[in-house]
């Protein structure tokens, strides 16, 4: 008892030395019970949990010679370690390290940035942001479905990384690369080309991994993996009350409330190894604001009609037609867009999503810039907050991603590095929600495609069910959701 009460007290001095640093960003990691094994023969494992958030407003400032810093900073092992014995460091780690953004002078430095690295994001990854966003939105039956495939691809490299063997050889597949360095690259490349930041407006993907602090992991790869995906990392007891709150503490911080109640009732189960959660906040000013008049009218829904409140607005779009809809892009503040997709007579939201004709258009779009088309025409939007929540397990299983959810195929050793843990993926899930008003999108950024028809005015108007694609100005989907109903 003596020996376990100097362990302990050895354990509560090597939290302290931590703590200093940032207290409030710690707090809830604080060490549990001591006595917990190790080397438990069966392990859940609380993989990814990926949260997507949106917002409204206008971008401004940030340059890459600075960089700041998301929240305490790694202790220093040479003044941490000799607080507590060797043989208990090795297996107990209170570990934090703060990702680092970059810093950039002026706005126009920081847009023009984003621009230029949009254009290093090669095709596998695109194609992959697209597979994602239909296999998810095929077959809704719901009242909406919304994913954000931007921030399901950080996560899924975060678990390529942290894997071997076939698992790791899956999610490289569906990620476009089995080389680590080049996985790296394109999760850079796509996380500059969506962050942008201002006083009125805001685009960032956030990484963070959650670690048990029971578990011994390897400090040299954790801090690779948040070098390479900008990532926080955490730790604590999980299934404790502290570290549960200090997880629902950062969800509110990094989708600003957007998603509490969504993620209420999430939590870390006890038997947790370790958790990567990621999220994409989005806020972003129409470039020509909805007129003030807005109107009640019917919206012939899925499941039933419904009154809502429509916006109008008449301007200079881009208006596309394909054998199986017609659609516009709304232009944003930051030269992004939302493409309002409406299915034609006789098809489904379904047809829509998988129409290879309307993410070409997309990707057309976001690669020819100077080849844009507009139109002066009317959209008529309702006003509407959606949210939801997907369970990604069968999608990435129809993708070919099966292994990390089989106990006797997953493989984790990278991080973990004992063969004695039998850890797999529990739960994979995408919360997301997305606010469109006359302001703006409380969502992520959208994009649109150039087209022009001629003669009549065209016009939109979304009285029945349909998609909606938001991405940057490169064309790559940051959100993708399908309305069924308004309310």
């Amino acid at each position: 008892m003596k020996k376990n009460n100097e362990k302990r007290a050895g354990a509560e001095r090597l939290f302290d030395a931590v703590t200093e640093i940032d207290h409030d960003l710690v707090d809830g990691s604080r060490p549990g019970k001591t006595g917990k094994t190790a080397a438990k023969t069966k392990k859940r494992l609380i993989a990814a949990l990926v949260a997507a958030a949106v917002a409204l407003g206008a971008v401004a400032g940030i340059a890459l010679r600075e960089t700041r810093s998301q929240g305490a900073e790694k202790p220093d092992p040479a003044e941490t370690g000799s607080l507590t014995p060797p043989e208990e460091r090795d297996r107990f780690n209170p570990f934090v390290v703060s990702a680092e953004y970059p810093v950039y002078e002026t706005y126009d430095e920081n847009r023009d940035f984003a621009v230029l690295r949009a254009g290093a994001v090669d095709d596998s990854t695109r194609n992959a942001l697209v597979a994602l966003a239909k296999i998810c939105l095929t077959n809704v039956e719901d009242d909406s479905a919304v994913v954000s495939p931007a921030s399901v691809y950080v996560a899924l490299g975060i678990l390529s990384d942290c894997s071997a063997g076939e698992t790791r050889d899956q999610l490289t597949s569906l990620l476009g690369s089995d080389d680590a360095d080049e996985i790296h690259a394109q999760v850079a490349a796509l996380w500059d080309s969506f962050y942008l930041e201002g006083d009125e407006s805001k685009s960032v993907v956030v990484s963070s991994l959650w670690l048990n602090n029971v578990m011994e992991y390897d400090t040299d790869f954790i801090n690779s993996l948040s070098e390479n995906y900008r990532a926080s990392v955490f730790s604590g007891e999980f299934g404790s009350e502290e570290y549960d709150g200090q997880l629902k503490k950062w969800l509110i911080e990094q989708t600003k409330g957007l998603l509490a109640d969504q993620t209420e009732e999430e939590h870390f189960d006890e038997t947790t190894d370790f958790a990567v959660l990621t999220t994409l906040y989005r806020k972003e000013a129409w470039k020509m604001r909805f007129a003030d008049y807005t109107w009640e009218a019917p919206f012939h829904g899925l499941h039933w009609e419904e009154n809502c409140i429509f916006m109008g607005q008449e301007d200079e779009y881009s208006f596309v037609s394909g054998a199986d809809f017609e659609s516009v892009g709304v232009p944003l503040e930051d030269g992004s867009a939302v493409w309002f997709v409406l299915p034609n007579k006789g098809k489904t939201t379904d047809d829509v999503i998988r129409s290879s004709e309307l993410w070409n258009c997309i990707e057309s779009w976001g690669k020819s810039p100077d080849a844009r088309i507009t139109t002066r025409g009317r959209v008529n939007v309702p006003k509407f907050d959606v949210k939801s929540k997907t369970d990604l397990i069968p999608a990435l299983r129809e993708l070919g991603v099966t292994a990390i959810f089989q106990e006797d195929k997953a493989d984790f050793t990278p991080l973990l590095g004992n063969g004695n843990h039998k850890d797999y993926v529990q739960l994979f899930e995408n919360y997301s929600r997305i606010k469109i008003d006359e302001s703006g999108i409380e969502a992520t950024s959208g994009t649109l495609f150039d087209g022009g028809t001629l003669g009549v005015m065209p016009e939109v108007y979304l009285d029945r069910p349909f998609v909606f694609i938001m991405t940057n100005p490169a064309g790559l989907p940051l959100f993708a959701g399908v309305v069924n109903q308004i309310g």
